[in-house]
């Protein structure tokens, strides 16, 4: 037995025994059908399109379900004292026998009916439901669909959905079983997302079982593949696509199976359609349903359907699968709520974790992650939380790539204009008037502790953009990848002494922004010599628009900073008659310095 090695050792020798077993089994099957004239017959129609593979050996199932539980049984026993997952696998069983036992009848009877259909379904039905009893859905909190990542709450429905799920799936397979390799191939290529998703999540078991069947079909698809020296007959499809239903359902990766299930599905529906018509007018839409022998009448070949059909679930599959990633985001601000909306929107798992209790769904607390100790593809940290936390120390330890807001944020920006503003005082309503300004000749975007959080732009910034990002100590911090062509600094005071254990690592903070620039375009906007150690790098002032700022802000700093931002914008190729008509719609900052009311006597401002 293999189960004490460690897990990547038990991935390699289930692929590779499963593999040789399925070889041996398909070998020994064809063989003994051959000797016994052992053939399963086929529908009189297709018969005729087939008429050369008559006597080709079928029920390569048996070798497919025996050569993965029997290499599952010898690399880890220990799976079958987990009851959930033995539960699991016996039900896939059931509907292999159930496929067997209608291959058998077939043999028996010499003809292509077999089972009844009504019985058929019937088991396959009752088989379904004693699944969806054992993984939990006869609890509420069980009982919803996941679409597209949005979990649908719907009851007993949701138990309706699952079952068709799970019988839908299997016929699916059943139906696509008709041209050598194809169906093997489908359940090859549809797999592969759920082996990822069972090792990522630590589902050892369902992952190495999933992973021998995977490899038996490999083994089995070189006897398969045109001309076919066996098919896999209804024990195989049956069984095969039970799985694929089975595990969708069992991590709730439902829309997983509808993308790289596609082929399936049209198969399907190709049938369903051609039956309805031909009940309503007694005439066809496709030659002969499903949908592969169609493209065979028109005169396509079996290698040329099988290969248009492997491309078509491929792309769904690298398009929509192979993106998919499991995030935790780490602190639910304004910037974690903007960070859930833009994975959500790619169709990732997001996971929240904030040391406050929230009403959102995948919440993780901190004794849930200690707990389950769950893995995780990516961590974008919040600003604000601090490295040396206990509890964040723990979950970085979860996720394999860990990034900042902001540096998650530049991986996905186009090239475009960015400008830095920090310091203590002032950042926000330098900010503002900068932004007032710039936006009138330049697309202009306002991000970062004022305005949005950059995620929120990141699919709208396009080339020669402007971005201009206020950026606090913390995001300073927590950031490498940052990459600015302007830094403006206001002021530098003694700030955030609650976290920082004295100024001198507060100004450290701030002096790191220094290593975001380009180039050498870093601004002061007052005096900082002292405290960033770079001389003569006062803004340049090439015209006062001062007396004409007061007759709209109030306060000194509130007009240097206007007055800086405008003749920033003369350096851009703003000129003075556009930067005097655009100061007539500036407005102060709210909260800073708003004149609320005045008399003879007194000015009220809000600040």
């Amino acid at each position: 037995m293999f189960y004490q090695i460690n897990n990547y050792l038990q991935c390699i020798i289930i692929f590779i025994l499963s593999f040789f077993l399925s070889c041996i089994f398909t070998k020994l099957l064809i063989y003994i059908q051959n000797k016994n004239k052992v053939y399963i017959y086929q529908r009189e129609e297709v018969d005729k399109l087939h008429y050369s593979k008559e006597h080709t050996p079928s029920m390569g199932g048996i070798s497919i379900f025996f050569s993965s539980f029997i290499s599952l049984l010898l690399v880890n026993y220990k799976f079958i004292y987990d009851k959930k997952i033995l539960a699991i696998i016996i039900t896939f069983f059931a509907f292999f026998i159930n496929g067997l036992l209608d291959d058998l009848l077939k043999v028996i009877y010499k003809n292509y009916k077999g089972m009844s259909g009504y019985i058929r379904l019937f088991f396959e039905i009752l088989f379904s439901m004693i699944l969806l009893f054992v993984l939990g859905y006869s609890f509420k909190d069980f009982q919803y669909v996941n679409f597209f990542n949005v979990k649908l709450y719907l009851g007993l429905f949701a138990v309706f959905i699952a079952c068709f799920i799970m019988v839908g799936s299997s016929n699916a397979m059943n139906l696509s079983d008709g041209l050598d390799g194809l169906a093997t191939i489908l359940y090859i290529i549809s797999l592969m997302p759920f082996i990822i998703y069972a090792f990522k999540n630590n589902d050892l078991y369902i992952g190495l079982y999933l992973l021998a069947t995977f490899s038996s079909c490999i083994g089995f698809i070189i006897f398969n593949m045109k001309p076919a020296k066996i098919f896999m007959g209804d024990c195989g499809s049956l069984y095969l696509g039970s799985i694929l239903g089975g595990v969708s359902i069992y991590f709730h990766l439902e829309y997983i199976l509808l993308i790289c299930g596609i082929v399936l599905i049209v198969e399907t529906l190709s049938v369903i359609i051609q039956v309805i018509y031909y009940k309503l007018t007694k005439k066809r839409i496709f030659l002969m349903a499903p949908l592969h022998h169609h493209f065979e009448m028109k005169g396509l070949s079996e290698e040329f359907v099988v290969l248009l059909f492997m491309v078509r679930i491929y792309i769904f599959f690298y398009k929509r699968i192979i993106n998919y990633m499991k995030v935790l985001i780490i602190g639910y601000g304004k910037t974690g709520k903007s960070l859930k909306k833009y994975f959500d929107k790619y169709q990732n798992e997001v996971f929240i974790y904030d040391k406050n209790t929230i009403n959102e769904k995948n919440y993780c607390s901190y004794n849930y992650l200690k707990d389950k100790l769950p893995l995780f593809d990516l961590g974008i940290k919040s600003p604000g939380i601090s490295d040396i936390d206990e509890e964040y120390l723990l979950i970085k330890s979860l996720c394999k790539e860990i990034y900042s807001d902001l540096d998650y944020a530049f991986m996905k920006l186009n090239k475009c204009h960015v400008i830095g503003i920090t310091g203590s005082n002032g950042k926000t309503s330098f900010a503002t008037y900068l932004y007032h300004f710039l936006s009138m000749k330049y697309r202009t975007f306002l991000a970062g502790n004022i305005g949005k959080p950059l995620i929120d732009y990141v699919d709208e910034i396009i080339d020669n953009d402007y971005v201009i990002l206020e950026l606090s100590s913390f995001q300073i911090r927590d950031s490498k990848l940052i990459k600015l062509d302007t830094l403006f600094y206001t002021s530098l005071s003694p700030n955030h002494l609650n976290v920082y254990i004295d100024v001198n690592h507060y100004y450290a903070d701030k002096k790191r922004a220094l290593f975001f620039i380009k180039n050498n375009e870093i601004y002061f906007i007052n005096n900082l010599d002292n405290v960033i150690g770079i001389k003569d790098n006062q803004f340049e002032i090439k015209i006062n628009f001062i007396n004409e700022i007061k007759k709209y802000l109030q306060g000194e700093y509130s007009c240097k900073y206007a007055n800086i931002a405008m003749n920033y914008c003369l350096n851009k190729g703003f000129s003075k008659e556009e930067l005097l008509n655009r100061l007539i719609t500036l407005k102060p900052v709210k909260y800073r310095l708003n004149k609320v009311f005045e008399n003879k006597q007194f000015i009220f401002i809000n600040d």
